[in-house]
């Protein structure tokens, strides 16, 4: 087991890291930004470093200030949770050339012709191209639509779907700019992208000795842009004899692949077929999921296989009963766009109960800062059948509150409510557009809301007036009532 691990991140997968380390009785060390100095991971960490960049960039982002960070504490390996860092061979390559290991695996760039071969289906697509006039001249080859990706990327933020020649150039400029903006080599690739199809993925760890455990899968259809925002496991989607297949071509893949760690098999599943999109080789926010439904807490087997210890956990231990629904907040307006909505948080009020858990190192008073990933909370549910689950979910939804900052909440109370998640429908092109999203946040409106949105629009209107005699006015459908009435038609204010 490693002696001291240095976590490279920060918020709640950096906390979840730092604990893990401790529980397996190894020393933990945080990095940490001056502002986030009282951060969970800080607190809890053994110790703490501070570290700055030297190229103007965040330094949770910064290669060199990590590499420096984890050998003036003298760690022997560096978990950098999810995000760029995982995904970076260059702090791989400079960490290993300083005899420290990267608990994670950036990137498996044989995985798709490996898996061709073992007759796993794959997503046409197209090496890591070299500029745009490559790109230009392979979009046709691969079909539209289809997807301009970089290879480095993280929750969807150099991803962009095509589905003509025309918007092919936007995209690539796009995705090329993001990567400059974020400090990641420009390593983009196209790749056809399958509309209405579900997103299907298996947890999977595997020792030096090439023993294997695939996990019970995930499906995570509700996306937008990439970013995930709700799970399920076990999938509703794929069917037993589907699942059966997978799980079995898996282990084979991952073993010539030479994984040690763990990795995520991400599939998408069509019509009753499966193509391989990725081999994602660093832990995840959504696979809280998994580890509620199996018991296995994923990270601390993670970083044990890493170190070079046995897997111990038996197939026939994990746990497969029950459902499990996971839904990942984030500090982002829903009705306007998907704004990024950074502020303080003045409450906070978290749903409790029997088979509700909730993840997250934010509360009250906490700032959300504009500068790093916006997810704020992890809210996941537990029952024996999915349709129990879902109504444990949308009570929980129903008493979850956060003032201050304007969170993804009610667009999630939309979906989990919406008869299309409920027959199990919703695909990854299901927030794609804007019209589902203005149908799904509308159709929470009930005639309580409008008197409320009413009331507030009145008092807007007559700040200097008495509140009581505003509030008894509108109450009793007098002229405030219907000037509020008339503002909000004009101005199409939602509440």
């Amino acid at each position: 087991m490693f002696k001291k691990v240095l976590v490279a991140n920060r918020g709640l997968v950096a906390a979840n890291c730092v604990r893990a380390i401790r529980e397996l009785g190894a020393k933990s060390a945080a990095v940490y930004e001056t502002s986030d100095l009282g951060s969970a991971a800080v607190r809890a960490a053994d110790e703490a470093i501070e570290i700055s960049s030297s190229n103007g960039s965040t330094a949770y982002l910064d290669v060199g200030a990590i590499v420096e960070a984890a050998v003036k504490v003298g760690a022997d390996a560096v978990h950098p949770g999810h995000g760029f860092l995982a995904k970076s061979q260059e702090l791989a390559t400079r960490l290993k050339e300083r005899g420290i290991t990267l608990i994670s695996s950036p990137s498996f760039p044989r995985a798709k012709e490996i898996a061709q071969k073992a007759g796993i289906g794959i997503l046409p697509g197209t090496p890591i191209l070299r500029g745009w006039s490559e790109a230009e001249s392979s979009a046709v080859s691969v079909g539209f639509p289809q997807v301009v990706k970089a290879v480095s990327g993280y929750g969807g933020w150099a991803s962009r779907v095509v589905n003509d020649a025309s918007e092919l150039k936007p995209a690539w400029d796009h995705v090329s700019k993001a990567c400059e903006r974020h400090g990641v080599p420009a390593e983009i690739v196209l790749e056809k992208y399958l509309v209405n199809a579900h997103q299907v993925e298996f947890p999977v760890l595997r020792d030096h000795s090439g023993k294997v455990l695939v996990l019970p899968e995930m499906e995570s259809s509700v996306q937008r842009r990439f970013s995930k925002h709700l799970v399920e496991c076990p999938a509703p989607s794929l069917k037993s004899s589907l699942r059966g297949k997978l799980e079995s071509s898996i282990p084979a893949l991952v073993n010539q692949l030479g994984l040690v760690g763990f990795a995520s098999v991400i599939f998408q599943v069509v019509n009753g077929e499966a193509y391989l999109a990725e081999v994602d080789g660093s832990i995840q926010a959504s696979h809280s999921a998994t580890g509620l439904l199996t018991g296995v807490n994923i990270i601390r087997e993670q970083i044990r296989v890493a170190s070079g210890e046995a897997l111990r956990i038996q197939a026939e231990q994990i746990q497969r009963k029950g459902h499990v629904i996971g839904v990942l907040l984030y500090a982002m307006d829903p009705y306007r766009k998907f704004a990024p909505c950074p502020g303080r948080v003045e409450r906070f009020h978290a749903p409790t109960g029997e088979g509700i858990f909730l993840h997250t190192a934010v509360t009250a008073g906490d700032i959300v800062s504009p500068h790093y990933d916006p997810n704020i909370a992890k809210l996941l549910v537990m029952d024996a059948t999915r349709d129990e689950a879902i109504t444990r979910m949308r009570l929980a939804l129903a008493d979850f509150f956060i003032d201050g900052i304007q969170t993804t909440l009610p667009l999630m109370r939309a979906i989990v409510e919406s008869a299309d998640f409920v027959k199990g429908e919703v695909t990854t092109s299901y927030l794609f557009t804007e019209d589902r999203r203005v149908s799904l946040l509308k159709s929470l409106r009930n005639s309580e809301d409008d008197e409320i949105a009413s009331l507030v629009a009145a008092l807007a209107l007559n700040s200097d007036a008495n509140a009581t005699q505003i509030m008894d006015s509108a109450q009793h459908g007098g002229l405030l009532w219907s000037m509020a009435s008339r503002v909000l038609n004009r101005k199409k204010m939602e509440f």
